[in-house]
């Protein structure tokens, strides 16, 4: 009997050991995903070389649109009209340029798109009054009589209404960045009340400048992201910096490819960016969250660039399959979507891919860099 209380109690005892057993040490052997199973890539061994493709990125997207003039802007800010037809059969774009030429519309910008039945033309601006997609839409189908067509749209906008909605937008980027930035700011370091001021400061002021009406939003909001930037190396708030870099990234190369491709910038591309924003910096947080989960844990036996590159891992198969299902939605919109969500489909692919290269290659080996330029052998985040 004594021989079996024994090992009742021995059975007892094991059982309290394995409720006890810690399960956040048992995670990190084992990731959320069987496909990423054990896997341990060096990404920040390779961070030069995706530092030189982001660079070269950059700089070749900001090129084309200095080289270009600026953005390719729809009517939605630019003002004008916009008519969107579909003929039975093929038709060639010097003959609606000769049609139109015939009512004074030679001038008009001329594309097919998806087909050579399908035609987008785009007239600039006339006088006040005037129905000029009526007015094309007559031309055509007086010259092309014999080949039946479908006006799919029309679309007007006043030159008025264009500068309004052009403004409204640079507002709503320069909001966006700001509520990111602040964020980002409070997250980060929160018990910091100097940095929480400093970073409130320089977002309430940047708001209050957009008021005024001779202000220029764009350089504004360049400047606003360079005095924030200056704050941050000089609170150490590293990893609010390196987020901020990552959404300028994904920024840049997004509207870049715009102007590589001689696509046009209108308000659903707008909105694409917008959500790109959140997008951005929601998949770099959980990263950095992994980051500083780590860093309390193992900051004394562990490198930090070791530390980094086993948070990446760690955090690799929900960053790869999230990324998965947006991208997959979304390139269905693109191929699918029509004309008319076309521009918004396509902002979102470069978008989505951009932001999960920056939170693996661009966001986190900033932080090494950071820390191999302060010189620190260790550094544990405040909890």
């Amino acid at each position: 009997m004594a021989t079996d209380g024994n090992h009742g109690l021995k059975k007892m005892q094991k059982a309290e050991k394995v409720e006890k057993t810690p399960v956040k040490d048992k995670s990190q052997k084992v990731y959320s995903s069987y496909l990423f199973k054990r896997i341990n890539y060096d990404f920040i061994g390779k961070r030069k070389i995706a530092f030189i493709v982001s660079l070269i990125t950059a700089v070749v997207g900001l090129g084309s649109v200095i080289i270009k003039g600026g953005f390719d802007l729809g009517i939605d800010f630019k003002g004008g009209t916009l008519v969107e037809v579909r003929f039975e059969k093929p038709v060639q774009i010097d003959q609606i340029r000769e049609t139109l030429r015939t009512v004074g519309l030679g001038d008009s910008i001329i594309q097919q798109f998806g087909s050579d039945r399908d035609i987008l033309i785009r007239v600039e601006q006339s006088a006040s009054g005037e129905d000029v997609g009526g007015k094309v839409v007559e031309a055509l189908k007086n010259k092309f009589g014999d080949n039946p067509l479908e006006v799919r749209r029309i679309e007007s906008v006043g030159p008025q209404v264009g500068g309004e909605l052009t403004r409204q937008a640079q507002l709503a980027l320069l909001f966006a960045i700001a509520g990111m930035v602040l964020y980002l700011g409070w997250r980060f370091d929160y018990e910091s009340i100097t940095s929480i001021a400093v970073i409130t400061g320089i977002a309430l002021l940047t708001i209050a400048l957009s008021s005024l009406a001779w202000m220029y939003i764009p350089l504004l909001t360049s400047v606003a992201l360079v005095a924030v930037l200056v704050a941050c190396i000089v609170l150490d708030l590293r990893f609010a910096f390196a987020a901020i870099i990552a959404l300028i990234h994904d920024v840049i190369v997004t509207i870049g490819m715009f102007s590589i491709t001689n696509r046009e910038v209108t308000l659903p591309v707008v909105a694409a960016i917008l959500t790109l924003i959140g997008y951005s910096v929601n998949d770099t947080i959980v990263v950095f969250d992994r980051i500083r989960e780590n860093l309390r844990l193992h900051y004394r036996s562990k490198s930090f660039e070791e530390i980094v590159n086993t948070s990446i891992n760690q955090t690799l198969s929900r960053t790869i399959l999230t990324a998965l299902t947006v991208f997959i939605v979304t390139l269905i919109l693109y191929l699918r979507g029509g004309e008319v969500i076309n521009g918004f489909a396509f902002a979102m692919l470069i978008g989505v891919v951009t932001g999960t290269y920056s939170s693996i290659f661009v966001a986190s080996p900033i932080l090494v860099v950071w820390q191999n330029i302060s010189k620190k052998k260790s550094y544990s985040p405040k909890r």
